[in-house]
């Protein structure tokens, strides 16, 4: 698995070459990613910066192995990528081989026709519409939403099981939120937290990618109203603080 570090140019300096050391910044410490995060969230997250700083490929990504990043940085833990995925300071850049071997090989055995106006069920087989993973823009989008999901779950229901297929099924209806419907990243990722962090209602009831999906624009509008009415006077509504710089950015 490779990842990459959100926002790598405020760790780094140097786009062309990989100097020995990194930027540390002193607002890394008012950071909501440093607020929020545990001291061995944080430690991980800097051996992760310096691993990055030393990459052949230079745009802050490195390869997540979690034995050598544990030995390489005398860590007396495991690293826990998800919780950095969780508190958006990573983001998935390549999935494992055996993933997209998979995927691979549905897309090839079989194919669907898709319509704006198709209807899902929870219990149709996804995968089986994923495209070629080689040629699709979207896959590591689809991949880090479809692992967002998952954190996202266990989260607060630690002991519920999600299989392999099932996450294979949620790229495959990601794709869809992306392609087809046109969705926005960063929108989507920020909704799907507001769902399971800030809503009581939806949290139980958004338990794969395919009721997100359904219930999408119902989800948008009522996660603008409440934050709106917590807002007061702002003319924009926004999902939470985290979507209130997506908002004023631009979308970017």
């Amino acid at each position: 698995m490779r990842y990459k570090i959100k926002n790598w140019e405020q760790y780094q300096h140097y786009k062309h070459r990989c100097p020995p050391w990194i930027k540390l910044h002193h607002r890394i410490l008012y950071s909501r990613f440093w607020v929020n995060a545990s001291n061995c969230e944080r430690v991980l997250a800097i051996a992760c910066m310096l691993l990055a700083s030393q990459d052949d490929a230079n745009d802050g990504s490195f390869e997540a192995d979690p034995l050598y990043i544990k030995r390489v940085a005398y860590l007396d833990f495991n690293p826990d990528f998800k919780s950095l995925i969780k508190l958006g300071f990573i983001s998935v850049l390549q999935a494992d081989d055996s993933v997209c071997k998979r995927l691979r090989t549905n897309a090839d055995t079989e194919t669907e026709t898709e319509t704006e106006t198709e209807t899902e069920t929870e219990t149709e087989t996804e995968c089986s519409t994923f495209p070629a993973m080689v040629s699709n823009p979207f896959f590591s989008q689809c991949v880090q939403l479809a692992e967002l999901l998952e954190i996202l779950i266990h989260s607060h229901s630690p002991k519920r099981k999600i299989t392999k297929s099932q996450i294979e099924k949620w790229i495959a209806t990601a794709d869809k939120i992306f392609r087809i419907d046109k969705r926005d990243y960063e929108e989507a990722e920020l909704l799907l937290k507001w769902v399971h962090n800030d809503s009581d209602f939806w949290r139980p009831n958004i338990l794969s990618m395919d009721k997100f999906r359904k219930h999408y624009d119902r989800l948008l509008l009522q996660a603008q109203a409440e934050q709106k009415k917590k807002m007061g006077g702002f003319a924009k509504a926004k999902l939470s603080a985290e979507i209130s710089d997506f908002v004023e950015g631009g979308g970017n």
